[in-house]
């Protein structure tokens, strides 16, 4: 079996020598064929049983199936026992020479008849030919199966045609079958002495179901059951689609397909399809150099222009003739069958739309325009029957230089991709896949071919070794500068730790990269070095791209957006989305200038301002229109059309309505299933997705199974220390602990720490995340202390790696603050509260939620710690800054502040001033001044009346929310 799951065919049939085949075989495999078989046999037995000659011409381009026609339409009629006993048949092949005269025909049919003695010669043409003709044949009548009778009546002038005819006409015992590529004056011209005597057969184009159905019919043959299954699908049925509209419906492409529809065979795609334009070279010159000079200038202008079709003005400018001229010749070339005249109802109904009714003219123009690009008929039979993920794989197996890195990479070229698709994942392969395609000139207005050939070399000194990264930059004829560059990095992989993680040595090798080059390239490779880097140090990533940034003065240049794109990212993704969300507003108005409001960056742009946004409402209005702009640019199929469906999913759950959330997700689940496949990792992520829904939807035990699912299809897929293997194993341990086991998901997490240090390291983001999570559930489980402990070590360790002001540092605090709380030390714990509520202000704005967040429970141990007043003044904020999006936390700090208002007042020794000691009737008299007392309120001390004011403005802020 190959790569795509199909077996190699054992057998070839013969797309260019049907002749060569058994007429049995090709019997079998004939499809969209009947009618005209029909006629034929008919006309054949009609001949052989009574006086009928009727004459046949088949019309149709070279590669139609003419000469297979003709084999299947003699096979079956000589199936009859008549036609055996009654008609002798003489063969003209299409590379017969020699026939220039009405004589030689004579001569072909009497040693055809009469054969000659082995070793003998041909014996001299006798004085009468035609009553020797009769005279061999008896009784029987003779068919004359000529090939190209076009260029057999153009040898023969028209004195040779009037004598082919007379004795045709004459014997009564002559029937001619012949084929020709188009209609000639021969047989079109009243004047001429064919005219009217062939009933004519024009061989249409196959259409797709007629195309599917004779490759099925080979893959039969050929004994390979899965290609014929897969043919029998809609989505082989869609890629035949596709191939059809750039090949056309000849049977020669669709043979020639059906051994070249595995990646293993495209070193045998690009030599056969380059022999089938080959051979149509000499073709095509004779149909050309037969048209009028006017006719050639309106062929090339279509075979060569922009568009397939094109209007009778278009084509009057492109040629520099006049429109009437135009007009006149089209309508000409229609009816001898070279251009086809179309309507189309969504545009002007005056205008006629022509196109060449042989699209593969257009490709033989391609093929003799001698260009070092490749093939673009072989590319686009890559693109239309390999998805972009199957061509990834076949340009990551290639051989640097090969035939197969140059198609593949050529189909990728032209596609429309993420601009990060290099780093995005941290995918050593995925990044080794686009290195290469910017050797060949993707993304030529932001890569450069040196930093794809050095970025490769990179990869592949890691993962093939030196000798073959060596043998590499040899093939790729690197320039002096690159070429040295190179050299120093496989000696630098040559002398790396091979028990280091290939993302890790690769990350060396890209920072090396970036050190030793200068320009565009090295201005690319530092750009993807840093985002490379981003995930295990994304401040230090965040200095280098703003280096980088103020390098490129330029803001339409393609690069320098790219770079300001993963700025905004990576502020966001370090714990500050509304500068983030100012720096993608700015950058979606710039990405639609520069590249053009639909363009996929663009839309990318308009993701990362939603995603930033911070407020799940918003964002999810914003993803509902993205969905729509994707869908309309790229299809509802397109992967990144559904992936923002499943960010639009993801904040209608944010947004308070999970159960939406859920049935979004359930649906494109479906969707990415059917478009990719159970197992494409989208697929299990929108699972992973569906699961957290139907938890929060359901209840976490159901989210608990699904998780359980989840990672055995993973593990699976991906093995057990791919990263998404990994965040699923920490969602599973979650909902564990939300079905009411946080012991056990206490061990979940336990092992899941161990696994990401060993997989990932110790300072891994992720990987202190998971400390975090093994800190929480020690306290859920009982023992808050333990937690406290774990979470002191962690909080170093995030200050060590990330710094004091990470957004990740300062959460890790505020769990160490509530647990130092919860193991018996609530003072300790205000403290820590009161300095992270400061640094939070300081870092993400008075009014972030973790700010706010932080002020409710400063303000709670306040109360705890017995100064409830404090706890009062410190939870007042928070009413006045919450935002409205935050009911939750505003409902905190009502909460705050009515318990400690009861404090308050219930206290018989209260602290509202100190040292003041408030008794008896100041006591009773505060309390009902609070309650609305004016007179009780006259008779408290002045420096009383402002903080009862406060309480009473509480109260009644308590009692209105």
């Amino acid at each position: 079996m190959t790569a795509s799951g199909f077996a190699r065919p054992p057998g070839r049939v013969r797309p260019f020598t049907p002749s060569q085949e058994s007429a049995a075989d090709l019997s079998d495999r004939t499809v969209g064929r009947d009618e005209t078989l029909e006629i034929l046999v008919d006309r054949l037995v009609s001949a052989a049983t009574s006086g009928n000659r009727a004459h046949s011409l088949l019309v149709g381009p070279r590669g139609s199936g003419k000469t297979h026609l003709l084999n299947v339409a003699l096979h079956r009629a000589l199936q009859r026992p008549e036609v055996r006993k009654r008609l002798r048949f003489v063969r003209f092949d299409e590379d017969a020479v020699g026939i220039t005269r009405y004589f030689d025909i004579l001569q072909e049919v009497l040693s055809a008849l009469s054969p000659p003695q082995p070793g003998s010669r041909r014996s001299a043409l006798p004085l009468n030919p035609e009553e020797a003709v009769a005279e061999a044949l008896g009784d029987q009548v003779l068919v004359l199966v000529i090939e190209n009778l076009d260029r057999i009546f153009h040898a023969f002038g028209e004195g040779g045609q009037q004598d082919f005819r007379s004795w045709v006409e004459n014997s009564r015992q002559v029937m001619v079958l012949a084929t020709t590529p188009l209609l000639f004056p021969g047989v079109s011209d009243r004047a001429l002495p064919w005219w009217g005597n062939f009933g004519i057969s024009h061989l249409e184009e196959l259409d797709v179901g007629q195309g599917r159905e004779l490759l099925i019919r080979l893959a039969q043959g050929s004994g390979d059951t899965a290609l014929a299954e897969f043919l029998a699908t809609d989505k082989g049925e869609a890629r035949l689609r596709a191939i059809n509209a750039l090949a056309g419906g000849s049977p020669r492409i669709w043979m020639i397909l059906s051994e070249c529809l595995t990646v293993e065979l495209l070193d045998e795609l690009v030599p056969a399809v380059e022999a089938l334009l080959e051979g149509l070279v000499p073709y095509y010159q004779q149909l050309l150099w037969d048209l009028s000079p006017v006719e050639q200038r309106l062929v090339r202008e279509l075979a060569d222009g922009p568009h397939q079709a094109a209007t009778v003005a278009e084509l009057a400018k492109a040629a520099g003739i006049e429109q009437r001229v135009a007009a006149s010749t089209l309508g000409r070339l229609a009816d001898i069958r070279w251009v086809r005249a179309e309507k189309v109802p969504e545009l002007d109904k005056r205008s006629t739309w022509y196109r060449l009714r042989e699209p593969m003219l257009r490709h033989h123009f391609h093929y003799r325009s001698a260009t070092t690009q490749p093939l673009p008929l072989i590319v686009e039979i890559l693109r239309a029957w390999y998805d972009p993920d199957e061509r990834r794989g076949q340009l990551l197996r290639a051989e640097p230089g090969s035939h197969v890195e140059r198609f593949a990479a050529a189909t990728l070229r032209a596609e429309s991709r993420r601009f990060d698709l290099a780093y995005g994942d941290r995918d050593p392969d995925a990044l080794q896949v686009e290195a290469r395609t910017w050797v060949y000139g993707a993304a030529a207005d932001s890569r450069t071919p040196e930093a794809g050939s050095l970025i490769d070399t990179a990869v592949m000194s890691i993962r093939a070794g030196a000798a073959e990264a060596r043998d590499s930059i040899e093939r790729r004829q690197l320039d002096v500068t690159t070429k040295r560059v190179a050299d120093v990095i496989v000696k630098c992989a040559a002398a790396q730790d091979g028990a280091v993680a290939v993302a890790d040595r690769v990350a060396e090798l890209l920072r090396l990269a970036a050190k030793s080059t200068t320009g565009m390239t090295h201005d690319v490779i530092e750009f993807v070095s840093a985002c490379w880097d981003a995930p295990s140090d994304s401040r230090t990533a965040i200095a280098r791209l703003r280096t980088l940034a103020a390098g490129r003065q330029f803001v339409d240049d393609r690069l320098g957006l790219d770079v300001r794109h993963e700025l905004a990212w990576l502020t966001a993704d370090t714990g500050d989305p509304a500068s983030a969300r100012d720096q993608f507003a700015t950058l979606v108005v710039d990405r639609a200038r520069v590249c053009g409001p639909e363009d996929r960056d663009t839309l990318s742009a308009r993701q990362g301002l939603a995603w930033a946004t911070d407020d799940a409402v918003s964002a999810r209005d914003q993803f509902a229109a993205l969905v729509v702009d994707r869908a309309r640019v790229a299809g509802p199929d397109d992967r990144e059309t559904l992936r923002a469906r499943h960010s639009l999913a993801w904040f209608t759950g944010e947004a308070g309505d999970p159960f939406l959330a859920r049935d979004l997700f359930a649906a494109l689940a479906v969707d990415f299933l059917r478009v990719f496949g159970p197992y494409d990792r989208d697929t299990l992520r929108v699972r992973r997705s569906l699961a957290w829904f139907t938890g929060d939807a359901d209840g976490p035990a159901s989210a608990r199974e699904l998780y359980g699912q989840l990672v055995a299809d993973f593990v699976r897929m991906f093995g057990p220390d791919d990263s998404d293997t990994l965040a699923t194993r920490d969602s599973l341990a979650w909902f564990t602990a939300q079905a009411g086991d946080p012991a056990s998901a206490r061990d979940l997490f336990a092992a899941l720490v161990a696994d990401r240090t060993r997989v990932f390291g110790a300072d891994d983001r992720d990987t202190l995340d998971a400390r975090r999570s093994l800190a929480w559930f020690s306290a859920e489980a009982g023992d808050p202390a333990s937690a406290r402990d774990l979470l002191e070590e962690l909080v170093a360790d995030f200050v060590r790696v990330f710094g004091s002001d990470d957004s990740d540092t300062l959460d890790a605090r505020h769990t160490l603050a509530w647990f130092t709380a919860e193991a018996g030390d609530p003072a300790s714990a205000r403290d820590q509260f009161e300095a992270l509520a400061a640094d939070y202000a300081r870092v993400l704005g008075p009014e972030n939620r973790a700010t706010l967040r932080a002020r409710i429970q400063l303000a709670w141990l306040s109360g705890e710690v017995g100064v409830p007043l404090q706890a009062i003044n410190e939870a007042r904020p928070v009413l006045r800054l919450g935002p409205h999006n935050a009911p939750e936390l505003t409902a905190l700090a009502n909460a705050v502040i009515r318990e400690n208002v009861r404090k308050l007042l219930s206290s018989q020794r209260s602290q509202l001033v100190d040292p003041l000691t408030l008794e008896g009737q100041l006591v009773t008299d505060l309390r009902v001044a609070v309650e609305g007392s004016a007179e009780a309120m006259v008779r408290l001390p002045l420096e009383l009346v402002e903080i009862v004011e406060s309480l009473r403005a509480s109260l009644e802020s308590v009692g209105s929310r």
